[in-house]
């Protein structure tokens, strides 16, 4: 096939820089690198294979942003939907070809994929891709922000329809699982924004920060500064006054158990033209008192502003005074930064409001915008990405495919998924322990007018969407017979003492709670686990000391595990779905069986 010059250019680019790769240790053993499940699609064909053309590309959504439900369904939805579809180049086409984000509720509870549609009542004017969501304690989903799709500045006329433009949203939309409807809210926030970060905070509030209103052409040289709340008692927002802060786009923000707020050097740190006027100060650490309204310096990164990287809130340990965080991958330095990702890791801990940076164990692959994923045994798997920042030159990264493991003191390689999922790949723990895997929505080749594969790039990576799924089992999958909960409550108030019923009682080593999972753009502010004193009172029962307070752990849906150690680590039970912060009789879901 007859290659374009942009082609020839990348084959000189990937001279310069290819691929650092590891091979998965430990052959074909499960127990050592896990194992990929086949693909599923809501359309079979694209469980055989990907989309080969503009038209089939456009008729399934890939999982751009995705969340878990209370009772284990899942909803997702897409990105860059149309953009495919363009006869000119994207900067002069996008505002005509592209289109809302569709939505699907996904349900694999049975082991059998059961896809369901499902449209937001806004009117279409406001898309969902590039919002941020959590689950509210009521169980209802809340999404804030968004993208507005505008022929912006210049028109070019009907059959162009003129320059992008990428206006932020500030409309904030509910799903109900109960009929799997959406209602927009009736307040909205007072500023649109693009790519901004959501996080619970102990009050079950949640804190909305950072964003832009305008991408492209933004004249005011900066992000949005003003945090705003969200009350889910009386579905309001406020703008926070005093508390302003400067920070990249989706800032990777943790909530500490003290109750503040430490966003560590990573984000999204670009902007195309002109950038931020002071994105300099956004590889500073910082830290946010919600009761004083303050943000103060907590400290500076090992490597300073990370952009396209992964940051995980490690599992929390009584007396919870400190938290630490797992930083990887990425591009170095704010806008324009560096082009080809790094494989550097750094442990930040985190304490009265002082973080301390060390450097980590290096990945096996250099990775951006991977996925990464605490799991209930403390391990962090890392997923998909690419080996450079496809944003500033799409086509020209390749992708990483293969999966990696850190264990505490390294990264172990894992088996490699089947898909290329580069740019809005996502990964989220399933009730099973098991990870589920989708995404993959890339930008047209170079920003060139169409984004097939009619000129393949040299790279491997695909250039139309994904609408599959991938199912990827852990090695702590493999180890043994799992452990199982009999019997818990289904809601656990704060300093309230609770029993787990389990035939393994004498056996267990660890009790776990972890968030129900809700990621977008590989972020996910509310991804935290807590590990939980315990001690076994019979035979066939633990009892398990209370939460302190929502500080450790904010109001919500949890999965809950037991582990048992089988000689090569700890194995995890089939998780139940609790609710914290309200006492509830009766019997935890158990999503995927016990």
């Amino acid at each position: 096939m007859k290659r374009s010059l942009f082609v020839a250019t990348l084959v000189a680019i990937l001279i310069a820089g290819s691929i650092t790769s590891s091979g998965a240790q430990g052959g074909d053993d499960p127990g050592k690198v896990g194992s990929w499940g086949k693909p599923f699609a809501e359309i079979p064909l694209f469980a055989k294979r990907p989309p080969q053309n503009v038209k089939e590309s456009l008729k399934s959504p890939p999982a751009v942003s995705i969340a878990t439900l209370p009772d284990g369904r899942l909803v997702f939805w897409g990105g860059l939907e149309g953009i495919e579809d363009g006869t000119n180049p994207v900067a002069a086409d996008g505002g005509r070809a592209l289109i809302n984000s569709r939505v699907r509720v996904l349900d694999i509870r049975n082991g059998e994929p059961r896809f369901v549609k499902s449209t937001p009542e806004d009117g279409g004017a406001h898309d969902m891709f590039c919002a941020d969501q959590r689950l509210l304690a009521n169980g209802k989903l809340l999404v804030v922000g968004g993208t507005l799709w505008h022929p912006d500045p210049i028109d070019l006329g009907p059959d162009v329809g003129g320059t992008v433009e990428l206006f932020g949203s500030n409309a904030i939309r509910l799903f109900d699982p109960a009929d799997n409807t959406w209602q927009p809210n009736r307040d909205w926030m007072r500023h649109p924004r693009w790519y901004p970060t959501l996080i619970t905070m102990p009050s079950g509030d949640l804190l909305i920060a950072s964003g832009v209103t305008r991408l492209i052409y933004n004249y005011s040289g900066q992000n949005v500064q003003q945090l705003e709340t969200f009350d889910p008692q009386t579905n309001q927002v406020k703008v926070v006054k005093d508390a302003d802060i400067s920070l990249p786009l989706f800032p990777r923000l943790h909530l500490m158990p003290d109750g503040t707020v430490f966003y560590g050097g990573v984000g999204q740190m670009w902007g195309p033209f002109g950038q931020a006027v002071d994105e300099a100060l956004w590889g500073i650490h910082r830290s946010y008192d919600p009761g004083k309204r303050a943000w103060t310096t907590a400290g500076m990164g090992a490597y300073g502003a990370r952009s396209g990287a992964f940051s995980i809130l490690m599992p929390l340990k009584a007396p919870y005074k400190e938290a630490q965080v797992l930083i990887g991958g990425g591009t170095l330095g704010s806008s324009p930064g560096s082009y080809v990702a790094n494989n550097f890791t750094e442990i930040v801990t985190v304490k009265n409001g002082t973080s301390t940076s060390q450097e980590g164990p290096a990945l096996n692959n250099r990775r951006w915008y991977s996925s990464g994923v605490l799991l209930p045994d403390g391990t962090v798997v890392a997923l998909s990405g690419a080996d450079r920042d496809e944003v500033i030159l799409p086509a020209s990264e390749s992708p990483v495919k293969q999966a990696e493991l850190f264990d505490g003191d390294k990264w172990i390689p894992l088996g490699a998924a089947g898909r290329v999922r580069t740019y809005h790949n996502s990964a989220i723990l399933l009730a099973d322990g098991s990870i589920l895997v989708g995404g993959h929505a890339p930008i047209n080749n170079g920003y060139g007018p169409k984004g097939d594969n009619s000129t393949e790039p040299v790279t491997g990576t695909n250039n139309l969407k994904d609408p599959s799924f991938e199912i990827f089992k852990p090695p702590y999958l493999f180890r043994g017979p799992r452990p199982e909960i009999a019997h818990v409550q289904a809601g656990i108030d704060y300093r309230e003492d609770f029993d787990i019923a389990t035939p393994q009682a004498g056996e267990v080593k660890k009790v776990v709670l972890s968030r129900l999972p809700t990621t977008t753009h590989i972020t996910d502010a509310d991804q935290r686990s807590v590990e939980l004193g315990f001690n076994a009172t019979s035979q066939g029962t633990l009892r398990v000391d209370g939460l302190p307070d929502g500080n450790v752990a904010p109001p919500g849906h949890y999965y809950l595990w037991i582990l048992t150690n089988n000689g090569d680590g700890l194995t995890p039970s089939k998780a139940r779905i609790v609710t914290i912060g309200r006492s509830i009789g009766g019997e935890a879901t158990a999503p995927m069986g016990r």
